[in-house]
């Protein structure tokens, strides 16, 4: 279906009328947080008013493919539950894995970036479903927690060592890392941000 186009943000004129008529710093205050919470309604109401039910859409397009992503998940969810649990930290959590794992065992990737790595919830899940089907690599961008005694070694923490064979994780941050990691694919297949 054709996405209907984004609301228009809303204009600042009521803060900058307020600030050359000289009124007070709170009365600009207040208007912006006015402008943000009505902004805030408008792109809830966009969203909604274009929004699919993920389970529908993918079922629609391979039903057993969407049923084995879910199984795939829901083991994914066990797996780092208890794998985090000798942590003892929050690292995050990942994205929608089922969604995910569908998306690379239906689009079949062969090139895959993602940017934000953590724990490696979402960096796991990508490295299956390729494994899954027999091909793809996946080139991730980090930058560590450095709130952390040795971060480093909580970055991709879930992903197991037979799995890193075709994972390539830079952790200088985005701008550093995207054109070292992009510096020899033209094109990409799958972009996880």
């Amino acid at each position: 279906s054709e996405l209907a186009p984004a609301p228009a943000p809303a204009p600042a004129a009521a803060a900058a009328a307020a600030i050359s008529a000289g009124g007070g710093g709170d009365t600009v205050a207040a208007e912006e947080a006015e402008d943000g919470a009505h902004e805030a309604a408008a792109s809830a109401a966009w969203c909604a008013s274009v929004a699919t039910d993920v389970a529908a859409w993918a079922t629609d397009r391979d039903p057993g493919l969407w049923d084995a992503a879910v199984a795939a998940a829901t083991a994914q969810t066990a797996y780092a539950t208890e794998r985090l649990a000798d942590v003892g930290l929050d690292l995050g959590g990942g994205g929608h894995h089922p969604l995910l794992t569908f998306l690379v065992r239906w689009c079949r990737p062969a090139r895959a970036l993602e940017t934000g790595v953590a724990a490696g919830f979402s960096s796991r899940a990508i490295l299956l479903a390729l494994r899954a089907n027999g091909a793809g690599e996946l080139r991730s961008s980090d930058f560590p927690y450095f709130r952390l005694e040795d971060p480093e070694r909580y970055v991709g923490y879930l992903v197991e060592p037979e799995l890193r064979a075709g994972w390539r994780v830079e952790t200088d941050g985005d701008r550093r890392n995207l054109p070292r990691l992009l510096a020899d694919w033209p094109t990409l297949d799958l972009l996880h941000y």
